[in-house]
């Protein structure tokens, strides 16, 4: 899959930090399970791709003999703990019977990919 990488002109810097970095998101219907017209909702599987720049995540791939690292299921759960990502909040989610599996995908210089499935 090919990343498409955004960007946003005119950013300026902070008097306290680096320029804020474009995030990524990409939402999905993968499967319509159920519609309730009468109550305005509906069951199903969304797929939530984000992506976005972190210089920190950079490793030498020769030195490591991988170009990229990928986590799956718990152990993506367990490695975001241990980085930023970005705080994606569906807000009419109704938070019933939710399953999320998850992983997460860092490149060498540093552009991480995560992909949810809800």
């Amino acid at each position: 899959m090919e990343v498409q990488k955004m960007y946003i002109k005119n950013l300026k810097k902070f008097p306290n930090g680096p320029v804020p970095k474009p995030i990524g998101v990409s939402v999905y219907l993968i499967d319509l399970l159920h519609v309730n017209e009468a109550e305005r909702y509906f069951e199903g599987v969304v797929e939530i791709i984000s992506h976005w720049e972190d210089e920190r995540l950079a490793f030498n791939g020769l030195n490591e003999g991988l170009n990229k690292k990928v986590y799956l299921f718990e152990e993506a759960e367990v490695e975001r703990e241990k980085i930023w990502t970005p705080q994606i909040d569906i807000k009419n989610l109704i938070p019933q019977n939710v399953i999320i599996n998850r992983s997460l995908t860092i490149l060498e210089n540093g552009h991480v990919i995560e992909h949810q499935m809800v």
